[in-house]
């Protein structure tokens, strides 16, 4: 894949894959990216969300992916925004949602945009100026075909919407070839399996330190929580 900038004073970015221009001559302007995460905090207001109370809370300026079972409430991280910040919150999902019902509508306030082609997805995020930006994949687009540029491209979008300042997870309840582009690939990566014990929470990051671990995380009722930490 190779990228083409054009001179002028925003970078314009042209992404063609095997010499096909795979946007058909459409231009996408990208923010420049800040040299390290420090000059990010600098220039941007920083945002984060809880999604367990003992794992480092999710922040603005990077793109993490979180993988889950369907059962397990996500949607923690969606409300620990709407509680702190109110606004400012965009949830993109595509012919269907599994969480999104979960979240009272009439009590939070915050758009929502249906992506139902990878296209129609590359242009919400193209538009995105939200605080934070919770993307529920949706893996019909996968199974619908979708070619390494196209991958590339939607990743490199969410990287750049993320590098404006803003939260954005990437969110999938399965594991498909996108998934797993996204989360090799992103900032930072949350896995969560359901075993006998609990949850195994596997979290790792390389953006801006390097750092992984692992957890066993136990529901219990909602007035008491515990969380066992191992090597």
């Amino acid at each position: 894949m190779s990228l083409v900038y054009e001179k002028s004073r925003t970078r314009r970015l042209n992404l063609y894959f095997r010499n096909q221009d795979i946007f058909s001559g459409r231009v996408f302007t990208f923010a420049p990216l800040t040299k390290n995460f420090s000059e990010l905090h600098i220039a941007t207001n920083m945002y984060e969300v809880e999604l367990l109370p003992s794992i480092k809370p999710i922040h603005s300026g990077v793109l993490t992916a979180i993988t889950s079972p369907t059962d397990f409430d996500v949607e923690r991280a969606i409300l620990d925004y709407l509680n702190t910040y109110r606004d400012g919150l965009l949830y993109v999902c595509g012919n269907y949602s599994l969480i999104i019902s979960r979240i009272n509508r009439l009590k939070h306030q915050f758009d929502v945009r249906r992506a139902f082609t990878a296209y129609q997805l590359l242009q919400i995020l193209e538009e995105a100026e939200h605080r934070m930006v919770f993307i529920e994949h949706d893996t019909t687009l996968s199974e619908e075909g979708m070619h390494e540029g196209l991958m590339e491209a939607l990743f490199l979008a969410m990287k750049d919407v993320a590098r404006r300042g803003s939260i954005v997870v990437f969110y999938s309840a399965r594991v498909d070839l996108f998934t797993e582009y996204v989360a090799k690939n992103a900032d930072r990566y949350i896995q969560i399996k359901e075993t006998k014990e609990g949850c195994i929470i596997r979290d790792s990051s390389t953006y801006p330190t390097v750092y992984y671990y692992r957890t066993v995380y136990k529901p219990l009722p909602s007035w008491q929580t515990t969380l066992l930490v191992f090597g």
